[in-house]
Parts: structure tokens; C-alpha cells; sequence
């Protein structure tokens, strides 16, 4: 049975100095998986909570550099049951190192998150969170 590739995509919008706007998407990226999933009687962990958290302590952790233009990095992980970050890697680079670095610092200040779900009974999950650094009155930067 193939492991199951559950991707949390979180948002995080810095809007002015101190004001952020999230939005949260789960899906699963494995078409046999989801075909798994649906056949199973067991009704899915709700990741809703746990990923809130997780969102919680990462924003309280992010101190992306000054710019002049609006940026975007995502991040690829995976937390083990426990909710320690076992790899990191930048998916898509803002362009910018020090944008880059600021996430995955965020990320690292952050962890562990505590236990996944006791209904999820994979051994770790993969996470996809989504860094957008939004500057009003700039002109977005789409370097990915």
C-alpha cells in the first residue's frame, strides 16, 4: 500500500505592516490514494486544528526582510508523529535569498508542532506551506 501524500497548502499574506490574511487547502496528491481513501469506513483526521496551530506558530516566527516589492516562497516538509520538521526544502524560491532563509528560520523557530492527529496513522505527513509577502502599492514579482 503506497503511503499517503496528504499536501497542506497555507497562505500567509502580510497586508501593511502588522495585518495577515490566511487561507487554508487540503488535498491528497495520489490518485490511488484517493481511491484508497474513499474506500476506507474510517471517516479522514481533521488536519483543520492541527494545521491552524501550526500556521499560529510559524506567522509569530516570521520576520521576512524589508522589500519594496511583494515576494512569494513556498516551503516543502515533512513532520514525523511527533512534529518534527524531518526535511525541508524551498519548492519555489521567492528570488531573493534573504526571503528564503527567513522562511525556512520561521519554520525551524517554530517546531516541533506536537503530535499529528491520533486518527492519521501514517508515519509522517508532508507539508506544503505557502509564504506570501504582499507590499501595497507594489508591483508583485512573479519570479516563480
Amino acid at each position: 500500500m503506497k503511503k499517503l501524500l496528504t499536501t497542506i497548502c497555507i497562505g500567509l499574506f502580510l497586508l501593511g505592516s502588522n495585518s495577515f490574511v490566511f487561507a487554508i487547502e487540503e488535498s491528497a496528491t495520489d490518485q490511488q490514494n484517493q481511491k484508497n481513501i474513499s474506500e476506507q469506513t474510517a471517516p479522514a483526521p481533521d488536519f483543520g486544528p492541527y494545521m491552524r496551530s501550526m500556521q499560529r506558530k510559524i506567522k509569530s516566527n516570521w520576520n521576512p526582510p524589508s522589500a519594496k516589492t511583494s515576494n512569494k516562497v513556498v516551503l516543502l516538509y515533512s513532520l514525523d508523529r511527533k512534529g518534527n520538521v524531518k526535511k525541508c526544502s524551498v519548492l519555489k524560491s521567492s528570488g531573493l535569498k534573504k526571503t528564503d532563509e527567513a522562511a525556512k528560520d520561521a519554520l525551524y523557530k517554530s517546531a516541533p508542532f506536537g503530535n499529528l492527529p491520533a486518527e492519521y496513522k501514517g508515519k509522517s505527513v508532508d507539508v506544503q506551506f505557502t509564504f506570501d509577502y504582499n507590499v501595497f502599492g507594489a508591483s508583485t514579482q512573479d519570479r516563480i
